[in-house]
């Protein structure tokens, strides 16, 4: 029993010792360091096909489907570089060539073909009459927009009328006596010629300041003339007529549309 034990536990040590030594090595399992690199060399396919890429272009790779059988990952984060933005630019806009300047031109044209017309001016009665008679010629309705005019008024401190022509040329002495005071004859206002005049003004409140002025040099005659009242007058204008709402406005003759239209005025 004793020899048993013994002769077992030299088969044993010689074994352990075979295995540690590597004569096993050539057994499936029987390596004591596991696979090494020769035998994993020596199991190796189609070695010369293996290529090594930095992170990001394999990266680049998958995504775009550059491995066979690879999708592209959905979480990937599209390409932003500038080329690329470039070239999705010139993909829109070759889907869609000339549409701008088609646009363009077209607006340019149809600029071309209209024009700015304006009747008047009318006093608020007048501009009742003339937009009823633009109804009567069933003109399309919002063509036309009603223009307000505010026209301040005018007066001018004034001396006169006088006798003859001797008589004005007596107080224009006068008034050369009087320093500081400018005036000259009236023109263009029958009804106050002949006459002289000290100063024109849009302002009445101003005219009054200045008349008060004159007396306390010493001119006594002067008085504060009121040359054009304020007014408030419209204009019927359309804007951007056509070709036949041109003609048809050419053509439209009614009394109380007066001169009827014309092109509007510069500035308008």
């Amino acid at each position: 029993m004793l020899r048993a034990i013994v002769l077992a536990l030299l088969a044993a040590n010689l074994a352990f010792w075979a295995w540690t030594h590597g004569w096993l090595d050539g057994v499936v399992g029987a390596s004591p360091h596991g696979e090494r690199d020769p035998s994993r060399l020596e199991r190796q396919v189609n070695v010369e096909r293996l290529q090594i890429q930095p992170g990001a272009r394999a990266a680049a790779a998958d995504t775009t489907g550059a491995g066979p059988g690879l999708r592209p990952d959905p979480a990937q984060p599209a390409d932003t570089t500038p080329a690329a933005t470039a070239g999705a630019a010139a993909t829109g806009s070759a889907s869609a060539p000339g549409g701008a300047s088609t646009a363009a031109a077209s607006a340019a044209a149809a600029a071309a073909t209209t024009a700015c017309l304006e009747a008047g001016p009318f006093s608020p009665a007048e501009l009742v009459a003339a937009e009823a008679a633009l109804v009567r010629a069933a003109l399309p309705a919002g063509s036309w927009t009603d223009v307000r005019r505010d026209t301040p008024g005018a007066w001018i401190i004034y001396m006169g009328r006088y006798a003859d022509a001797a008589q004005l040329s007596e107080k224009e002495e006068q008034l050369r006596r009087v320093r500081g005071v400018s005036f000259e004859r009236v023109k263009g206002l029958p009804d106050l010629e002949p006459g002289l005049s000290l100063g024109r003004f849009d302002d009445r409140g101003a005219a009054d300041a200045a008349l008060a002025d004159l007396g306390a040099r010493g001119v006594r005659s002067a008085r504060v003339v009121t040359v054009a009242a304020p007014a408030t007058t419209y204009l019927v204008r359309v804007e951007r007529a056509d070709a036949a709402l041109q003609q048809r406005l050419a053509t439209l003759k009614a009394p109380s549309l007066g001169a009827g239209f014309k092109a509007c005025a510069p500035g308008r």
